[in-house]
């Protein structure tokens, strides 16, 4: 059987999904060490992903002891490895990356074009004060500095209960919670976002007993789904999510209820206000608190 091996940021942490579910996570990184994933914790293969300038998702180097893999280094967050580890398959994948060498010093690529591996779907203001979406590598969003907005007491208890909602798998602080939704533009949209995406979870797995597996594997499926507004898309940028039958339902849902809360004439405001919000920030929107280095 095939596996997909998958680094998700996530605050001071990478979670490494193996199958789309959780296999091990690595800790803050040192400015030398980079980081450091144990894949195999018996045998102490280890990955090591290196902090450097380069932000693209390509292999740098393998190197090889007695045939058996001890480190792989990267430049970038997040990289895919399909395959049982071996050195014939980290050959076809270096050759596989190195064939995508034209998407260095690209920052975004038009939401026409097919997304590409790893990247998220990001609301742009242009230098010409224009919006538009695009794909963009999360290394290179801009993290938030401090708070943008506060959280009214109504917005802090609806937090709270998502917060309680999604425990199994982001457990985070209340206080981190809400430090993270004050660093946003839009708190008030992010944090719509975010009941959908507890509703539909919630939903979901009271349609029958979901294993730990299959708990976790859906609220992946939920999160790439709300990045990357398509199961196509999804599916692009984690390959892994086409072998998940309920991906097409669990994002209908989530629009679904999302629409309920976020009207077309909440986004038209949203959109009309938002060349300033971002001219005055200077960096990129459409939840970029959770997507702009991070990951939850």
């Amino acid at each position: 059987m095939n596996e997909l091996y998958e680094f998700l940021p996530q605050q001071d942490t990478y979670w490494v999904l193996r199958n789309g579910v959780d296999y091990c996570k690595m800790g803050k990184p040192g400015l030398d060490t980079g980081y450091m994933v144990f894949l195999d914790r018996d045998k102490a293969e280890a990955f090591r992903l290196d902090i450097g300038q380069d932000t693209t998702n390509r292999l740098q180097s393998v190197d090889i002891d007695n045939a058996r893999l001890e480190e792989l280094f990267l430049k970038g967050n997040i990289c895919h490895m399909t395959g049982p580890l071996t050195f014939s398959v980290l050959k076809a994948q270096v050759k596989r990356l190195e064939a995508h060498k034209g998407e260095q010093g690209r920052s975004r690529v038009p939401i026409t074009e097919p997304c590409p591996m790893g990247w998220v779907r990001a609301t742009i203001a242009t230098s010409e004060g224009q919006i538009e979406q695009a794909w963009v590598n999360p290394t290179t969003l801009a993290s938030p500095s401090g708070a943008r907005s506060k959280l009214s007491a109504e917005q802090k208890d609806r937090l709270k209960k998502v917060r309680w909602q999604m425990k199994e798998h982001d457990g985070q602080t209340y206080e981190k919670w809400v430090a993270n939704f004050e660093a946003d533009t839009t708190p008030e949209r992010e944090l719509r976002i975010w009941e959908a995406l507890a509703r539909t979870y919630t939903a979901e797995t009271s349609l029958r007993r979901h294993s730990k597996k299959e708990r976790r594997q859906l609220y992946t499926a939920l999160l790439s789904c709300r990045v990357c507004g398509s199961p196509e898309a999804a599916v692009s940028s984690h390959p892994w999510l086409k072998n998940y039958s309920r991906l097409d339902e669990v994002f209908a849902r989530f629009q679904a209820y999302l629409s309920e809360t976020w009207t077309a004439d909440d986004e038209r405001k949203y959109r009309e206000r938002l060349p300033e919000r971002l001219q005055n920030t200077g960096s990129v929107g459409d939840g970029q608190h959770r997507y702009g280095g991070t990951f939850s």
